[in-house]
């Protein structure tokens, strides 16, 4: 009974969620969280190879790393004793070595103002594409030395990674269908949610949503809903608030990627509109590709755009 009654944590409801706290629990969940890094990925090498190459040319030997995650790329840079600054809106923590680190929440768009000049390298893996870019790439001019340089890997509509993130988005926004038809009793017992999840959600989006922990929470769900059929008031209560919190997670979820796929010029359709927002807001670019694995299972996959710029 214990278990039943614990502390109630608060869940943001309605229909606007708060991408940071998305991305929060979606790192609670999974600490590499998003994007899942392959060793030895084009994107990874490149990443870590641009830093390098750009902190031997900066005056500043600091790097800040924006929509850091956990630092999964730049954590390299502290084996070798180098200073990198983590940056993410969400809370995060970092990789389990415990990387000697500084920290901070804030947004690509409001980094701390006493922050001017102070790096002379700024990684953006990923997370720009979820900005205001206007406001972000003036930001990371900001917080830039003179001469300072810009590595970012940047989604490309044509790559793997993104139709895997469709395909997750659409997956997830079936989920919450049948969760919601769960709560409404259309579907009444575990075998006819099974039905549901087969008949909606092909089987490798179940892999990729991770389905797993979904099934078990059902289970448990529909076997309590017939041991509080007739029991008391709080306890039923209990159960719907229970379901309700999942129903409101997923929708988080699929909230969080919502800039991707809903927001105009979210993804930069090729690499002249990469080149031409970049030098029109204050960057000369070095070096820009299109990314793609070059061997093993996933062989001429288009990747990501790769982008080093110097600040001018």
């Amino acid at each position: 009974m214990g278990r039943r009654r614990d502390k109630k944590k608060k869940v943001r409801t309605g229909t606007k969620m708060d991408p940071a706290w998305a991305w929060t629990r979606m790192h609670e969940v999974d600490q590499r969280a998003h994007p899942r890094y392959i060793p030895e990925s084009p994107d990874l090498a490149f990443a870590r190879r641009a830093i390098g190459t750009a902190l031997t040319n900066a005056k500043t030997k600091r790097a800040v790393d924006i929509g850091a995650g956990s630092g999964e790329i730049t954590s390299e840079l502290h084996r070798t004793g180098g200073n990198v600054t983590l940056v993410d809106f969400a809370k995060v923590q970092t990789l389990p070595h415990k990387m000697p680190v500084e920290s901070f929440r804030a947004s690509a768009e409001k980094l701390p103002g006493e922050w001017t000049g102070k790096f002379g390298v700024a990684l953006t893996a990923y997370s720009f594409d979820y900005t205001n870019k206007e406001k972000a790439v003036a930001e990371v001019k900001r917080v830039l030395e003179r001469n300072g340089r810009l590595v970012a890997m940047l989604h490309h509509p044509n790559s793997a990674y993104l139709e895997s993130l469709k395909l997750t988005r659409e997956g997830t926004k079936k989920i919450i269908q049948i969760l919601t038809d769960v709560k409404n009793s259309r579907i009444k017992n575990y075998e006819q949610f099974l039905e549901a999840v087969q008949k909606e959600i092909p089987p490798m989006t179940a892999r990729m949503l991770k389905m797993e922990d979904t099934f078990r929470i059902m289970q448990k769900y529909f076997k309590f809903r017939r041991e509080f059929k007739t029991g008391i008031p709080q306890e039923r209560n209990w159960l719907r608030e229970r379901l309700e919190k999942n129903i409101q997670l997923q929708k988080t979820v699929y909230g969080a990627f919502k800039p991707l796929f809903e927001k105009s010029g979210a993804i930069f359709p090729n690499e002249a509109a990469v080149r031409q927002f970049f030098e029109s807001h204050g960057f000369r670019v070095r070096y820009l590709k299109t990314l793609k694995f070059k061997e093993g299972p996933h062989k001429g996959e288009t990747l990501c755009y790769a982008l080093y710029a110097q600040k001018i």
